[in-house]
């Protein structure tokens, strides 16, 4: 896969938040149904799109019309320990020192070590639900009012 594109410059998509005001209304109420999109390209004929591909085809752009970079893998993808460390926002060693501790599945090809997005994601989750389980009814707001010198 080589590494993850380089950031582009963080601008507002008015084309972008269009596109997913269009699809949400063109896929309003029709959870199961396909939605058909058609170009301005000349002797263009209209693409129909599942379901799954217009769902993540809104969250790419929602994105995008944020200024967020985008990325689309497959979730079998496998990434390098580097990459991975990236896709988490760790350092390698800190992703080496989980893969070592079987935090996160991997495998080795020769002396590499080989990381699947979906596993990623599944430390994600899981880390995420951890936090919230952890921290105590409230904590946001004490924080604040911390912060604040309250």
């Amino acid at each position: 896969m080589g590494s993850f594109p380089a950031s582009a410059p963080r601008t507002r998509s008015a084309c972008a938040e269009e596109a997913v005001a269009a699809l949400r209304q063109a896929g309003a109420g029709q959870p199961s149904r396909t939605v058909r999109v058609i170009t301005d390209l000349v002797d263009a004929s209209p693409v129909t799109l599942p379901r799954a591909a217009v769902t993540a085809l809104m969250t790419a752009l929602g994105h995008l019309s944020r200024g967020d970079d985008v990325a689309v893998l497959p979730l079998r993808q496998d990434l390098s320990s580097q990459e991975a460390a990236a896709f988490l926002m760790v350092s390698r060693p800190f992703l080496v020192r989980l893969l070592d501790e079987g935090r996160i599945p991997h495998r080795k090809v020769g002396r590499k070590r080989r990381v699947l997005l979906e596993d990623l994601r599944a430390y994600q989750r899981q880390t995420q639900v951890g936090l919230r389980a952890a921290a105590p009814s409230g904590s946001r707001g004490h924080r604040r009012r911390a912060a604040a010198g309250a």
